[in-house]
């Protein structure tokens, strides 16, 4: 069984909504850019304050909550060195095939639904609303915008940003690092480090 104690490294308000509706204990935030309080959550210290924190908290597992996935995959390397594990969250309100396979750490928020055959990667981001259909592969630390749809028999490489209200066509291979423009519809495969967008995106 999971721990019911979670830390989140990074202050979401949408992630706090998420953990207060699975019952979970948020023992707090650590943050860079905050102090105090944020949404009546205490602020614990910074990244550079982690290892005196996590010491007091060694029951509690490890959410990583940064929208770009180029900042999740730098933090899950510095907050690896430490002995608290990571844990994966999936919204109550989300609907999971029991065909799908989520990886480690990931964050599936509510509204969104993950179709058979899917594989996720480890640390990806899937946003309110968002539609993954049928064996579908997205790779590590992506993430998936709010309401996007992909399509089935896609393929999305480690690290791209799938923009809001965007579709991936069926069959469509998506290299690393890709960005995808919000409300854009890729019709044709994409090559690494690209950014597309429009319709059709180019």
């Amino acid at each position: 069984m999971q721990s019911k104690q979670v830390i989140l490294i990074g202050g979401f308000h949408e992630v706090i909504e998420q953990i207060f509706a699975l019952d979970l204990k948020l023992m707090g935030i650590i943050d860079n850019n905050k102090t105090g309080e944020y949404y009546g959550i205490r602020v614990l210290g910074s990244d550079k304050q982690a290892q005196s924190i996590l010491e007091s908290y060694l029951d509690s597992k490890l959410i990583i909550t940064p929208d770009k996935g180029i900042t999740r995959k730098k933090l899950f390397k510095e907050y690896s060195r430490f002995n608290n594990n990571f844990f994966t969250l999936v919204s109550k309100y989300s609907m999971i095939s029991r065909f799908s396979d989520i990886g480690n750490g990931c964050i599936i928020s509510q509204s969104t639904h993950i179709s058979a055959g899917v594989e996720i990667g480890k640390f990806c981001k899937i946003n309110v609303g968002a539609n993954i259909m049928h064996d579908s592969k997205i790779g590590d630390y992506s993430t998936i915008a709010p309401n996007a749809v992909v399509l089935g028999n896609v393929e999305i490489g480690t690290n791209c940003y799938i923009g809001a209200n965007s579709t991936i066509m069926p069959n469509v291979k998506i290299g690393d690092n890709v960005t995808v423009g919000a409300g854009a519809v890729v019709t044709k495969n994409v090559e690494n480090n690209k950014i597309v967008k429009g319709i059709p995106a180019k």
